[in-house]
């Protein structure tokens, strides 16, 4: 089977594929269609279709792009599409509907929170059910049957989402923090209260919050604050902390570290050569099939081109070679077109051909810099007009290997073959040279930049497991360890255990969030008198709005302690009485109590610490989603209605 070039835009087969029938479907408009003339030709041929032939077995599209569709075309019967109505949700009853979803999901990821916190089962479409404790892997497959409800439940999917793309862990506290601070402020607007200064006293005491934990970090010093940052983020797992903390400790700060997995039960460190390089996929279909957020492949081939990749069709031979031997194959240029994009994504999906497109880091002149250096990490022929090499007089035998991949949504890392490093050193020693009589800092800095790349290490982790559920839910602990101790690095630590989020709800720090928001308040309140230019305050209208303000700061104080309950209720003890217990001591900042060992002290000193960011990232976001549930007045969802029912003869769309 060949490659298919130029096909229809992506959203018409998109949309051809996620349906066996069209019917009651008519649009005037056109697409045109080109493919090879042959399986594996060069040649093309083009043809117009309406878009209302595109019906399943039809039209020359189902054999072009989308064969395993193809079927008999069906015959007229009593069946139509349902009509979707719409049906609108207001005030209360809209607000009560959302919180019900985001209750359900908060509900779900909660019991997984701490280092006694429990598993979620997951059942899975094909294989085995996955057993996990990540938040975001939980919140991700929810799905309500309410669409009202539903509707709630994403919101909190997007939180959790958002809040691992910034911090990459967190998102238990963010989805627990959205909970609390919605269910409280909804029950003030149902009770009448104006949602807008509400929102406002949220959003203040937000930022004086996160300017607080700031201030409270402290850097990342040394091998055992890794190590117990690493611990605490795979729910106390040491060994798995201690694993994490030697790469870091080896590789320096901004450590490439893949995860594989081991055919035997324990887990292994290896160190290997690699490059790696900031930027990522070209587009997230080429996640479709992958069980990561991530691409992830063995011995995969490397292309690399230092211009743009207008189309496809140029360069068919390369395509149609590795669509036979089924190996996977990096493309690496400067920029893609949306044919070559479109032709690569389709045919991935498609699974002919296992490919991913990835832009060239840098920008200009440096950009070609950082190509030839990849070229001589993996062994490839740089395709390159300047070189006498273009596109179409390129073939198989000019693309390199590497004897692993990582192609994340901003980062790709090259695991480079133990052949190649004679060559890689020699490049290194060139560069090196470069460095010393470049005359510029600039330059200086670039070619260092090129140098550390190029003779990097990559850490390889080898996760070892009983079983794949074990080894898939272990990779997702692994996962959050590594980003939480990147995410330390960059911002510095503070007290774990939930006791950094309990010192924001204290007597003492709220009276100072209560006082800054009225005092903001009250500045923004200030008018001019126009006819004298002075100043003056507006008191009597506006006290009602203050108040409210500062309810909506009270509302982010009290909910900062439902983390530390819940740490506790997962352990079997009442969060009440743990909390309590821990204003009560009047202790310095960074008392608290630790669930794994069951005892009160210093968190820091028994080394359980979080990374600042995730606490910054699980206040700022869960702020913001709640302050929107308050103001949401009103919703519209679909509700599908029957007319006509299928014959019994009829089947299944």
């Amino acid at each position: 089977m060949g490659i298919h070039v130029a096909l229809l835009p992506l959203a018409a087969y998109m949309a051809a594929a996620s349906v066996s029938s069209v019917e009651g479907f008519q649009t005037s408009r056109s697409y045109s269609v080109m493919g090879p003339s042959s399986i594996h030709g060069m040649g093309s041929v083009r043809a117009s279709y309406p878009a209302s032939s595109l019906q399943t077995g039809s039209t020359p599209f189902a054999a072009l792009a989308a064969p395993h569709l193809a079927r008999q075309p069906s015959t007229p019967s009593s069946r139509t599409f349902a009509r979707r109505s719409k049906k609108i949700i207001l005030a209360d009853e809209c607000r009560n509907q959302l919180l019900e979803g985001i209750q359900q999901v908060a509900d779900a990821v909660r019991v997984t929170l701490g280092p006694r916190g429990r598993n979620i089962l997951l059942e899975k479409d094909y294989g085995p059910p996955l057993i996990v404790n990540d938040g975001v892997t939980i919140a991700r497959n929810i799905e309500l049957p309410n669409r009202a409800h539903n509707a709630g439940a994403k919101l909190v999917q997007e939180v959790a989402s958002t809040s691992d793309e910034w911090a990459g862990d967190g998102t238990s506290s963010t989805t627990i923090l959205t909970a609390e601070i919605a269910k409280k402020g909804v029950e003030y607007v149902n009770q009448g209260h104006n949602p807008i200064p509400l929102q406002r006293g949220i959003q203040k005491a937000a930022r004086i919050m996160m300017d607080e934990v700031r201030n409270l970090a402290k850097p990342v010093n040394g091998f055992g604050d890794l190590l117990n940052i690493a611990t605490v983020a795979t729910s106390g797992n040491a060994a798995m902390g201690e694993v994490i903390a030697r790469a870091f400790d080896k590789l320096g700060n901004h450590a490439a570290i893949v995860l594989e997995n081991n055919p035997s039960q324990e887990d292994t460190l290896e160190f290997t050569e690699g490059y790696t390089f900031e930027r990522g996929y070209s587009s997230p279909y080429f996640l479709l099939g992958e069980e990561a957020d991530f691409i992830e492949w063995k011995n995969p081939h490397v292309m690399v081109c230092d211009y743009k990749i207008e189309s496809a069709q140029a360069m068919l031979p390369i395509l149609e070679h590795f669509v036979r031997t089924k190996e996977p194959l990096v493309i690496i240029a400067e920029d893609f077109s949306t044919d070559m994009l479109q032709t690569c994504i389709i045919n991935s999906m498609r699974r002919l051909l296992k490919v991913v497109t990835i832009r060239a880091p840098s920008f200009g002149e440096r950009r070609k810099d950082y190509l030839r250096d990849i070229a001589v990490a993996t062994n490839a022929q740089l395709i390159s007009k300047d070189l006498g090499l273009p596109l179409e007089e390129a073939t198989p035998e000019h693309v390199g290997s590497a004897q692993g991949v990582v192609v994340r949504k901003d980062r790709t890392s090259i695991l480079t073959r133990p052949e190649f490093q004679d060559q890689i050193q020699e490049r290194v020693q060139r560069l090196q040279g470069e460095m010393e009589s470049a005359t510029s800092k600039f330059d200086k800095d670039k070619l260092g930049e090129r140098v550390a790349a190029l003779s990097g290490g990559i850490a390889r982790i080898m996760i070892g497991a009983s079983t794949e559920t074990e080894q898939k839910e272990k990779k997702l602990r692994y996962e959050d360890a590594i980003n939480a101790v990147r995410a330390a690095i960059e911002t510095g630590y503070v007290p774990g255990g939930g006791v950094t989020y309990l010192a924001l709800s204290t007597d003492q720090f709220r009276s100072k969030v209560l006082k800054m928001v009225e005092e903001t308040a009250r500045e923004e309140m200030k008018g001019i008198d126009e006819s004298t230019g002075e100043e003056f305050q507006v008191v009597e209208e506006m006290e009602s709005e203050i108040e409210l303000q500062k309810a909506g700061a009270t509302i982010v104080a009290d909910s900062m302690e439902s983390i530390t309950k819940q740490i506790a209720l997962n352990a079997g003890l009442d969060g009440d009485r743990v909390v309590n217990a821990i204003l009560k001591a009047n202790k310095p900042f960074g008392f608290g109590w630790n669930a794994k060992t069951n005892k009160f002290g210093d968190m820091i000193s028994q080394g359980v610490i979080d990374p600042a960011k995730v606490c910054i990232s699980a206040i700022e976001h869960s702020t913001s989603v709640a302050g929107l549930v308050l103001t949401t007045e009103g919703m519209m969802i679909e509700e599908e209605q029957e007319r006509n029912k299928s014959s019994p003869d009829d089947g299944e769309l």
